[in-house]
């Protein structure tokens, strides 16, 4: 028994348009998808960047706090000069669980003493002090903030004399 052809194209039709429907969802589901992964890696990033940013407020509030001790006047060439006479010199703290200020002076720090001081989020800090270096009677304080060594950030404090 011979089967006969159907006269129309109909079911060729609607397999074609079939395919073209369900391509055209598929396209517009990746391109979406994309642009939702590449939102969450800049959220991830931002939240790492504001980390490494509060890490290097917080080493620019500690050693002003170190500096200023019991005054509150606000330092001078005279108070940073007293107390450290290297010029430039980063400060060096020690390995307990909030790290004490134990000197300042060029690279690298004595032993037992560390340049970075880690926070409790895996972020750390450096500070880095000059005197007169960009311009005369300027103390500068930089505090480097870092954030699983992925991200940095620096904030710079300028004293005039």
């Amino acid at each position: 028994m011979l089967k006969q052809t159907p006269k129309n194209n109909q079911g060729s039709t609607m397999l074609l348009m079939t395919f073209l429907v369900l391509a055209s969802i598929l396209t517009i589901s990746l391109s979406l998808s994309a642009i939702v992964v590449n939102g969450l890696k800049m959220g991830i990033t931002q939240v790492h960047s504001t980390k490494a940013f509060f890490a290097a407020e917080a080493g620019a509030e500690r050693i002003l706090w170190e500096i200023r001790g019991e005054n509150d006047n606000d330092p001078g060439e005279g108070i940073f000069l007293h107390f450290c006479d290297v010029n430039p010199a980063y400060f060096c703290f020690s390995n307990t669980p909030f790290g004490t200020l134990d000197s300042c002076g060029a690279l690298p720090c004595p032993a037992g003493e560390f340049e970075i001081q880690q926070l409790t989020n895996n972020s750390t800090y450096k500070i880095k002090f000059d005197y007169g270096i960009a311009a005369a009677n300027t103390t500068r304080l930089k505090s480097y903030g870092n954030y699983n060594n992925e991200i940095n950030r620096v904030i710079e404090l300028k004293y005039l004399d």
